[in-house]
């Protein structure tokens, strides 16, 4: 009988002990409702707070992530147009222009992949991966001679936009980090 007691009461104890949890996990997100308090812990809080709704059925960190990441998504794909707009207009640029542009298109289009096919496990290292992509291929088109067409023209077509979306990726990422990656892994 004395057994019995003491396994109801270690099962019950347990359980105890994972609502705690989960009450706790579930009031910290709730907690950061608002997106400046969200973005405050962001690399780029102001660019954060201009992006993130106001409205809506956003609530927590989660909420917000889920809606960064699929901002993401939808300037991946943005991107990848521009990028098929000037290579379209390839007999007017110089090879190196056009290499520059086909690695962009190449990167953009694994991070399309990511972004669509991913799960939660492999998200943190995707989210790198799309950062990582997404400077390389920055750094690329800043180094093509822009003899080829007008420089005014790269940079508010493909540079500015480039620029913004490694802010976006990296919010994506600070986002999903603080939602979903447990503390001792950040």
């Amino acid at each position: 009988m004395s057994s019995n007691y003491h396994t109801k009461f270690f099962v019950m104890a347990h359980f105890m002990i994972f609502f705690l949890f989960l009450s706790f996990f579930q009031s910290s997100a709730n907690d950061d409702n608002s997106p400046s308090i969200i973005c405050k812990n962001t690399p780029f809080p102001n660019f954060c707070k201009s992006m993130l709704p106001t409205t809506g059925n956003y609530s927590n960190v989660y909420d917000y992530g889920r809606f960064s990441i699929q901002k993401s998504l939808s300037t991946v794909h943005k991107f990848i147009s521009i990028v098929q707009k000037y290579l379209r207009r390839s007999k007017n640029l110089t090879i190196p222009t056009i290499g520059a542009f086909k690695d962009c298109y190449v990167l953009a289009d694994l991070n399309k992949d990511y972004l669509s096919t991913t799960f939660k496990t492999d998200l943190q290292t995707l989210l790198s991966a799309i950062l990582t992509n997404t400077q390389t291929c920055l750094d690329g088109l800043q180094e093509i001679n822009s003899t080829s067409f007008d420089p005014r023209s790269l940079r508010s077509d493909i540079l500015t936009p480039l620029i913004n979306d490694t802010k976006l990726h990296s919010i994506s990422l600070a986002l999903f980090t603080k939602g979903w990656v447990p503390k001792d892994k950040q």
